[in-house]
């Protein structure tokens, strides 16, 4: 219904790789001071170095770094692309809106060892700040996921296509289920009572996961006419007219 604009999948002229250049910044930076916290055991000194860092990035001025002047524009774009994906059902969902939720997909382990973090920055007690501890950890690894579901059923109310976003959607609620019984698994200490549904929940997410990632998103093993093992659609590049099939530029 809102066309080639909103379900345009070209990434060169999305600006997401002169954004990811400028995130990049950030994560060498957060990664260096992770390094030193290890090699010096205290959190707290080297958090507060990483923090002032990052503030640093973002208020420098922007002839400071190579490239910085083509990029200033992420933090804005960043900051609207994360209330987006948070709002996920109140916006329509756009190119970078779900690439951003995918990237936070992928970092799902990452997300939910903010709540380690804390704990160990707030206490410094690592006895009670693992896994088997915190719930906080198991509602941060579940967020991903529940981000994109909302995004699935948003693109759904929009376009009225059940195939690809309500099954989209379903395999993030395999996801939000792996996680949540993981949690409960690690909660309840590893008891015989949670591993059989933290078992099935793995397994169904698995291989539903494995199909949709093989089949859709690499398009191998699709039957096609043209290209042996993939679609016959290979084209991504360009705006694409959903009624017809055919490309623009």
């Amino acid at each position: 219904k809102h066309g080639t604009k909103l379900f345009n999948n070209d990434f060169a002229t999305s600006g997401i790789p002169l954004q990811l250049y400028t995130i990049m910044f950030f994560v060498l930076w957060g990664s260096i001071c992770a390094a030193l916290s290890y090699k010096y055991e205290r959190l707290i000194p080297w958090s507060y170095v990483c923090l002032c860092g990052t503030v640093l990035l973002y208020i420098l001025p922007k002839d400071m770094i190579p490239y910085w002047n083509k990029v200033v524009s992420t933090r804005k774009w960043l900051f609207i692309r994360i209330i987006r994906l948070v709002l996920a059902p109140l916006y329509p969902v756009e190119f970078g809106d779900f690439f951003l939720g995918d990237i936070f997909c992928s970092l799902t382990y990452s997300m939910s060892d903010i709540a380690m973090f804390s704990c160990l920055v707030a206490t410094n007690e690592k006895g009670l700040c693992g896994s088997s501890h915190s719930k906080t950890m198991g509602i941060l690894s579940c967020l991903p996921s529940y981000w994109r579901l909302l995004q699935c059923l948003r693109r759904y109310a929009d376009s009225g296509d059940k195939f690809p976003h309500l099954f989209n959607g379903a395999k993030y609620i395999c996801g939000i289920a792996y996680n949540a019984s993981l949690c409960a698994y690690r909660m309840a200490h590893r008891s015989p009572e949670a591993r059989t549904p933290f078992i099935v929940c793995a397994l169904i997410n698995a291989i539903f996961t494995s199909i949709w990632d093989i089949v859709f998103d690499w398009s191998l093993l699709q039957p096609s006419k043209h290209n042996l093992f993939l679609r016959d659609d290979l084209y991504l590049a360009g705006k694409k007219n959903w009624k017809d099939g055919t490309y623009d530029g």
